[in-house]
């Protein structure tokens, strides 16, 4: 799968995969000085789903019954993007490969 992420990151900047760095997970590259997040449509779900229950705060947390739908309604306001792509909020889907690249730096 991590070739198939190269090959997915390469044909989003139009570039030879040889000039991609994988980094240490499989998700993981880097291009040109930034790091990218490169995901299936499920992973970037399950991802900003855990970055935003561990982000909340524990006592608001506490409160929450569904955390399903907060999680929900988060990404429908902001986008998950805003939790994946800190860099600069953006998400970008490659082609009809299935990935979405994110910046992370």
């Amino acid at each position: 799968m991590v070739i198939e992420r190269m090959q997915a990151l390469g044909e989003y900047f139009e570039i030879d995969v040889a000039k991609i760095v994988h980094r240490d997970t499989e998700n993981l590259f880097g291009v040109n000085g930034g790091e990218f997040l490169v995901l299936t449509n499920a992973e970037a779900d399950e991802m900003a789903e855990t970055i935003i229950l561990e982000e909340t705060d524990r006592v608001i947390l506490d409160m929450i019954e569904d955390k399903a739908a907060f999680v929900e309604a988060a990404c429908e306001r902001d986008g998950r993007a805003h939790y994946l792509a800190r860099y600069d909020g953006a998400e970008h889907v490659v082609g009809d490969r299935g990935y979405f690249v994110y910046r992370t730096n």
